[in-house]
């Protein structure tokens, strides 16, 4: 049986002693809860990704863990990188939880856009 695990928060303060600590108490294993409710927010994402295809976005993708919306892929301009953005941001207010969102697509211009 495979267990997702979370990395738990790390208090600085032992790192300085130099005490190594143990695995068991670097990771937890994920809830049930947790894991139902990024399945939801990914699910509801891609969704809404899917609707914006007319906008001709082949490589975008979403990854969701810990409640952080983790957007990826290639886009050809800042701007449809905004509207992934903010079509995420819309996706989030309507679920009404307390969702982070990263967005790592990288733009790639072609040699003929100035912008």
């Amino acid at each position: 049986m495979i267990t997702t695990l979370l990395k738990k928060e790390t208090n600085l303060s032992l790192l300085s002693n130099s005490v190594p600590v143990p695995l068991t108490e670097q990771l937890l294993p994920a809830s049930a809860e947790t894991l139902m409710e990024d399945s939801l927010i990914q699910f509801t994402v891609e969704q809404r990704l899917q609707d914006l295809k007319h906008l001709a976005l082949p490589a975008v993708c979403c990854f969701v863990e810990d409640r952080v919306v983790m957007l990826g892929g290639v886009v050809p301009s800042y701007y449809l990188k905004q509207v992934i953005q903010t079509a995420v941001i819309k996706v989030v207010r309507d679920l009404e939880s307390d969702i982070q969102i990263e967005n790592h697509c990288q733009v790639v211009c072609s040699s003929n856009n100035k912008y």
